[in-house]
């Protein structure tokens, strides 16, 4: 189902990186789709010159957004650990789907070399730079590496939203795609699908599933190749 909030949350992001990096303001998101009908288009600026009509997608893996919620609260209590007993920085590996919190425990084992790897953790190594602590991060429920990109995803969004946006007459079509999965961060891992006339713009943006980053990584297209947020990468 639609999420109307996580719209607009992708559309105030879209008008801000707008204005940050192309200098245009779009002014405010107005909620255009109140579910009256499937052809409404999710987003309207219609204080941008020329105005913008912008449909939000997404590319969502659930158990990936699962483990991501509980990797900054229990990588805060291992760094009290890892600070008060002088352990250094550490950066540890997880597979989406994994626990967390059960096995806290046995991953502080593992920084204090004294047990294996606990199932649903790649890889703890010391981390070089950075203030003392642990950082979790999560990738693929298979532990894939290195994570895929997402042009295929991509097209399929293009493909499954154009005619709805080819009815958004007088407007400049954008379309959004909210990226919360395992995928590589770097867009050039993701070449440009060809734009059809119905979407002017394409926009990735990957907000992060907890509040440790201030700004999500962005990229946008307008079907010249991608331009990127200062906030991209790993």
């Amino acid at each position: 189902m639609p999420d109307p909030s996580r719209e607009l949350e992708i559309a105030r992001w879209v008008s801000i990186y707008s204005k940050r990096y192309q200098d245009r303001d779009l002014g405010g998101p107005t909620l255009n789709d109140d579910g009256s009908a499937e052809s409404l288009i999710d987003i309207r600026f219609d204080s941008a010159s020329p105005p913008v009509a912008l449909e939000v997608t997404s590319i969502v893996d659930p158990p990936f957004i699962a483990t991501a919620r509980t990797a900054d609260p229990v990588a805060d209590e291992l760094t009290t650990v890892a600070l008060d007993e002088g352990l250094g920085r550490w950066y540890v590996e997880v597979v989406a789907g994994t626990h967390l919190r059960p096995i806290k425990d046995a991953i502080l084992q593992v920084i204090k070399a004294l047990a294996p790897l606990p199932p649903g953790v790649l890889k703890v190594t010391p981390a070089e730079g950075g203030e003392p602590g642990v950082v979790i991060g999560t990738w693929s429920s298979t532990g894939a590496r290195p994570l895929p990109g997402i042009t295929t995803e991509l097209q399929e969004a293009i493909n499954a939203n154009r005619a709805k946006l080819s009815q958004a007459q007088g407007y400049e079509r954008h379309l959004a795609v909210d990226l919360r999965a395992p995928r590589a961060s770097d867009p050039s891992m993701s070449p440009m699908p060809p734009l059809p006339t119905e979407v002017d713009v394409l926009w990735v943006v990957r907000t992060s599933i907890t509040a440790s980053r201030k700004d999500p990584m962005a990229w946008w297209s307008t079907g010249g190749g991608w331009a990127t947020s200062h906030d991209w990468g790993l």
